[in-house]
C-alpha cells in the first residue's frame, strides 16, 4: 500500500508542474451555467455529465423520428388514394 502512496504522491507532484488548462478569469468568460459546471466539475473531480442534453437530444430524435414515419405514412395513403382513383376512371372508361 505505500507504493500506492508513492505513486499517487509522485503524480500530484507531477501535475502540479503542468500548465493550466483555463484562463484566470475563466468564471468571468464563461456565461453559460452549464459550461461553468463543467468547468467546476473539471477542477474538481473530473465527474462532468452531459445528462440533461443527452436527454433533451434523445427527445428531439425521438420526435423527428415520429414526424419521419407520419409523414411516410401519409405519403403511402396517398398513393393507394391516387391507385384506386386511376383503377375507378379506368374502369369506368372501359
Amino acid at each position: 500500500m505505500s507504493a500506492t502512496i508513492a505513486k499517487l504522491s509522485q503524480q500530484k507532484i507531477k501535475l502540479e508542474k503542468t500548465f493550466t488548462l483555463w484562463p484566470q478569469n475563466v468564471e468571468e468568460l464563461i456565461k453559460n451555467p452549464e459550461d461553468l459546471q463543467i468547468l467546476y466539475s473539471m477542477q474538481t473531480n473530473r465527474k462532468a455529465s452531459f445528462g440533461s442534453h443527452d436527454k433533451l437530444l434523445a427527445l428531439q430524435m425521438r420526435r423527428k423520428k415520429h414526424r419521419d414515419a407520419a409523414k411516410q405514412h401519409q405519403i403511402e395513403k396517398a398513393q393507394k388514394k391516387q391507385k384506386y382513383i386511376w383503377s375507378v376512371k379506368f374502369t369506368n372508361q372501359h
